[in-house]
């Protein structure tokens, strides 16, 4: 067999230079390495096609609709499947999409402002159309083939014709075979793009053909990645193109940013979602407004192995019944692959029963890692358990269904002070609790219990709650604190990693007198765990990886400078701010939340 290895070898090094470069042209790209490799002498003489590779690699990893040019020669590198002329396509892994263009007029470069407006090059001549009539007849005959016959043919010639951008990009999306990344940066109107992306994957759904080479091979796609500084300008996108997007046949993760899901389930997109058809592992839903609880729950049990769910508020408006999404991942297939559960800014977000959801939700996800989860959520639910109430009576139903409170910046922090919370009837009381509220030790024995043993990274926010809480002689926080010390002793817990209390400090009407968690931090530090307070801020940051939103720093193909290295992700709201003073204990922030004696005292005794 070696022997005949290295007389084909033989063979193939004494082949004219000609014929070597017909081989070549009868060759995917992605074969075109193995024949250079063969021996030295064919890949000297290949260096004029592994030099087009790595120009394309340098060069076309990446593209965006910012140079129409580009496009054009990524188009028709994309309509060659084989030899030289198919190379600059195969390297394109990623597309960046900033605008839609309607007429021929309008074919000029992108430029994009400083605070992320996308307008066109004024001082540039358009583009001349660079398809002639034939061609236009060809590519409709040959989508005929691609998609399905009874898609629209006059539809296709007319966006063509008229000098429409977004069909044309779209059907590059479809042909590139090795586009792993698209993205859609946050547009002032709807995008036309999308629109033909939505209405290609329907096409391919509702025929027998095999699917596009660009729509098998992508995994990850952002809708609405944000770069204007005015958010409130931000285009909004129905929910059927995230119905559709679920619907690619290798897709692992999606990003959707202003969700409008305020029309009913079926006209809304609901039929491109039968359980467990999607291959989607990591859901982020940015600002939904106007939700649709019905949708979310098709949204949830769509998936086979639903990996990471993240749902971020928009500030000002309130999110409705959060919990129905707990709620469905329990019935779903999910509950058993699902690792990550976050809510950023869950202030903003509301249920009927409780704040966000009770924890008695997560008892039946199997593999659940990391969590966010309010503190009077846990109280109330130990609080109920202990004295038998219905978490659907009136007075928690009242309460959790009020306005939302605090300020309204879209990227608010968290509230300063907690909201009043409502007096419970309180009928039925134990031994232990006499007038029906928990104590201390029921707090810290209910705390391990409600949350699963597989937890490696959880996040606290909210306050302890006198309505249900009797803190008697204990300080602030004490009874948290030494539930923190359990759970962080406890052989119940292997794999626990991290625990964020920075937010529950933060509620507190007035400057306190005692630094709060100093047995957690005690004790995390003798067992390795990493817990993060006001007051260890300067102490490293490890990589828990939590999954970031994506802003105008991470598109590669815009006016915008690389993050700033120092800035550090915030879990709690999900975007990326800039270093803190580390809890220098002198600052103005550090003493909105504890006195200059605490802070000095904390750090003698530390």
């Amino acid at each position: 067999m070696a022997a005949r290895v290295a007389e084909a070898r033989g063979l193939l090094a004494k082949l004219p230079t000609e014929l070597l470069f017909n081989i070549y042209d009868e060759l995917e790209p992605s074969d075109h390495f193995a024949l250079a490799t063969t021996c030295k002498l064919i890949y000297a003489r290949s260096k004029p096609i592994l030099e087009l590779h790595r120009n394309a690699h340098r060069d076309n990893r990446v593209i965006s609709d910012c140079s129409l040019e580009l496009l054009v020669r990524v188009y028709r590198s994309a309509q060659a499947s084989v030899g030289p002329k198919a190379i600059e396509a195969w390297h394109v892994r990623k597309f960046e999409i900033w605008g839609s263009r309607k007429t021929w007029d309008e074919w000029k470069s992108w430029e994009i402002g400083a605070d992320g407006t996308v307008s066109l090059a004024a001082h540039e001549e358009p583009l001349p159309s660079p398809f002639s009539p034939h061609e236009v007849t060809d590519h409709v005959k040959e989508m005929e083939l691609i998609f399905h016959p009874c898609h629209d043919h006059e539809i296709i010639a007319a966006a063509f014709e008229d000098g429409e951008d977004g069909y044309f990009k779209a059907m590059i999306v479809s042909m590139l075979p090795r586009l792993n990344n698209l993205v859609f940066v946050t547009p002032h109107v709807p995008n036309e793009t999308l629109d033909w992306l939505v209405q290609m994957i329907q096409w391919s759904l509702g025929g027998d053909f095999p699917w596009p080479p660009g729509f098998n091979s992508l995994r990850k796609v952002s809708v609405g990645v944000p770069v204007l500084d005015r958010p409130e300008l931000e285009a909004m996108s129905d929910s059927t193109s995230l119905c559709a997007l679920l619907r690619l046949p290798s897709i692992e993760e999606i990003y959707y940013r202003n969700l409008d899901s305020s029309g009913p389930l079926e006209s809304d997109g609901g039929w491109l979602l039968p359980l467990e058809t999607s291959t989607v592992r990591t859901l982020v839903l940015d600002r939904i407004r106007e939700d649709n609880i019905d949708l979310r729950g098709a949204l949830v049990q769509t998936s086979i192995g639903l990996d990471t769910i993240v749902i971020r508020a928009q500030c000002g408006e309130r999110l409705d019944s959060v919990n129905t999404f707990i709620e469905e991942l329990n019935s779903s297939v999910s509950q058993r692959s699902l690792r990550q559960l976050l809510l950023y800014r869950p202030n903003r977000m509301f249920s009927d029963r409780c704040r966000n959801y009770e924890p008695s939700e997560l008892s039946s996800m199997r593999n659940i890692r990391m969590i966010q989860l309010c503190v009077e959520d846990i109280l109330i639910d130990c609080f109920c358990s202990l004295n038998d109430v219905c978490r659907d009576g009136s007075g928690m139903y009242d309460f959790y269904n009020q306005e939302p409170f605090g300020r309204d910046n879209d990227e608010s922090d968290f509230l300063d002070t907690p909201p009043d919370m409502p007096e419970v009837d309180r009928e039925t009381t134990d031994d232990d609790s006499a007038d029906g509220t928990i104590k201390h030790d029921d707090v810290v024995t209910h705390f391990a219990k409600c949350l699963p043993p597989t937890l490696e990274v959880l996040l606290l926010w909210g306050s302890e709650d006198e309505a249900w809480y009797d803190r008697g002689d204990y300080e602030v926080n004490e009874a948290l604190d030494d539930a923190i010390v359990s759970l962080i002793n406890s052989r119940s817990f292997p794999n626990l990693r991290a625990i964020y209390l920075e937010q529950v400090e933060k509620q507190a009407p007035m400057p306190r007198t005692q630094i709060s968690f100093q047995k957690a931090m005690t004790a995390a530090k003798g067992r390795g765990v990493y817990v993060r307070t006001l007051s260890n801020q300067h102490e490293l940051i490890p990589e828990l990886g939590f999954p970031k939103m994506p802003d105008k720093y991470d598109l590669e193909t815009g006016p915008f400078p690389a993050r700033d290295p120092t800035w550090t992700f915030d879990p709690f709201t999900g975007s990326w701010t800039a270093p803190g003073c580390g809890g220098c204990g002198i600052c103005e922030t550090c003493l909105r939340y504890y006195t200059k004696e605490a802070w000095e005292e904390f750090r003698n005794q530390n």
